[in-house]
């Protein structure tokens, strides 16, 4: 029986349509859907498995459900994949080298700014010609990454967690990823709490930018203390998501049911791994509140991770239905139709997101699913 092959992320050596061919003349199968009769999963090189939105992708977090629950699932990065069907020639592709002022000129970067990544230990060289230092495809990758969330806005907590996830569920897989960070912080505000303070609906506190028009008072703050406990929980969330899940609940058990307080909970259990109790709180949000958004976004992620792709692609709908400008939410349920068998439909939703986004390491990504549909 052919081995299932699915292919996480961009490849750097070669389109899908390639691979696929390849992997048929070596015996195996190429396929979309990951599922626990998948044999090995390849990293492809020229892009990071974290989304648009700075979060691990939903097909890659399903990679480690599945191994989680003890599938023996092989991963691989692309070059040593190539390394053992003896493409010896594309895998020296892959592990091919740039010096700075070529990493530069590809990201379209200034130099300067590329230097001081560099000085930081942001994006580390991984070889030296003639003193020259020397960056392969995941350096590149990493840069771009860089660039591309700082210019979306994606805060650098949110890059940091994605990054400890990847470390944490598969590890060697997230080099050279492990030492990225934004210089600068940037987010948009959602809600705010009874004195003021500024969050996402996600529970991470944000910098004291002016508040837009649309940013909701958290009505469950009724008093000082309860802005102090959901302070504390936002503030763990990170890095004791129990205890932030716990602090949620004692809010919902004084002042009821809320549709942040659930979506919160919600994001602490995923955050815990508790992927079942994440999805009940976070249909309760969205049952609280139909017009939260990133309630239907979220929820939709996790529906993907859990293999429910049918009910995350109207998820993930809803969320564009109230949000047409939610380029994660695009970029997913085009991945999330491919993996249905509908590429054709999800081919509407890549020129959709290619139209808000045409330069970044996903509309790479768009860009090449479409070009397979000719």
């Amino acid at each position: 029986m052919p081995r299932q092959i699915v292919i996480c992320g961009k490849l750097v050596s070669m389109t899908r349509a390639d691979a696929a061919r390849i992997a048929a003349a070596h015996g195996d199968e190429l396929t979309e859907h990951l599922s626990r009769t998948t044999d090995l999963v390849v990293l492809g090189g020229g892009s990071p498995p974290i989304s648009r939105g700075g979060r691990v992708t939903p097909q890659f977090a399903r990679v480690r459900r599945l191994l989680r629950q003890g599938v023996l699932l092989k991963v691989v990065p692309e070059e040593q994949w190539l390394d053992e069907l003896g493409l010896t020639r594309q895998a020296e592709g892959v592990r091919g080298s740039f010096t700075a002022n070529q990493l530069a000129e590809m990201l379209k970067l200034p130099r300067p700014q590329l230097d001081r990544w560099i000085d930081a230990g942001l994006i580390r060289a991984t070889g030296d010609n003639a003193g020259l230092p020397q960056f392969d495809f995941r350096q590149v990758a990493a840069a771009r990454l860089l660039v591309d969330l700082a210019a979306a806005g994606i805060r650098l907590n949110r890059v940091r967690r994605a990054v400890a996830q990847l470390s944490r569920w598969l590890p060697g897989a997230s080099d050279p990823l492990a030492e990225l960070c934004l210089e600068d912080d940037a987010g948009r505000l959602i809600v705010r709490t009874k004195d003021g303070r500024a969050a996402e609906p996600s529970g991470q506190l944000l910098m004291d930018f002016e508040p837009p028009a649309d940013a909701a008072t958290l009505e469950f703050c009724q008093s000082e203390s309860d802005a102090d406990a959901f302070r504390r929980a936002v503030d763990c969330e990170e890095l004791d998501p129990l205890a932030a899940a716990a602090l949620y609940r004692q809010l919902i058990a004084a002042h009821g049911p809320h549709a942040t307080l659930a979506f919160n909970l919600g994001n602490a259990l995923y955050a815990a791994d508790d992927l079942p109790a994440a999805v009940e709180q976070l249909r309760q949000a969205t049952a609280l509140d139909p017009g939260h958004a990133g309630a239907w976004n979220n929820l939709a992620n996790l529906l993907a991770e859990s293999d429910q792709l049918d009910e995350a692609s109207s998820a993930y709908r809803r969320a564009l239905a109230l949000d047409p400008d939610c380029s994660e939410a695009r970029f997913n349920l085009a991945q999330t139709l491919v993996e249905l068998g509908r590429a054709d439909e999800a081919v509407l939703h890549w020129r959709a997101y290619l139209a808000a986004d045409a330069d970044s390491t996903w509309a790479d990504y768009a860009r090449e699913r479409l070009e397979e549909r000719g």
